[in-house]
């Protein structure tokens, strides 16, 4: 109990959603996330502002979370190739900045 309130002290928290399970298990093998630009900069702010920046992770429509993860680090830009499979009409190239993540469950 007292690492969680130590992990949640002063801390921004989010919830992520994602298309497919894919996403998740690549996410926890790479420890690296994904997100629109609007979205990137409000984590970038909280990632700033606050101790920790929490990420529970939950794919679409599958009524349950996925696990949870700690920002580590605020966006770059990458050249890497990464495999995200995207919801119909969402191009890849939405998702240049990734950023890197401590899965806690």
């Amino acid at each position: 109990a007292a690492t969680l309130q130590h992990l949640f002290y002063d801390a921004a928290c989010f919830v992520l959603k994602t298309a497919d399970a894919e996403n998740v298990t690549f996410a926890k093998t790479k420890g690296v996330w994904s997100i629109r630009p609007s979205i990137e900069q409000k984590l970038n702010r909280a990632f700033r502002d606050h101790r920790s920046a929490i990420l529970f992770v939950s794919v679409n429509q599958s009524g349950a979370f996925q696990g949870f993860a700690r920002m580590s680090s605020k966006s770059r830009r990458t050249t890497e190739r990464i495999p995200w499979i995207l919801p119909t009409g969402i191009v890849t190239g939405a998702f240049s900045s990734v950023f890197d993540i401590d899965w806690i469950t």
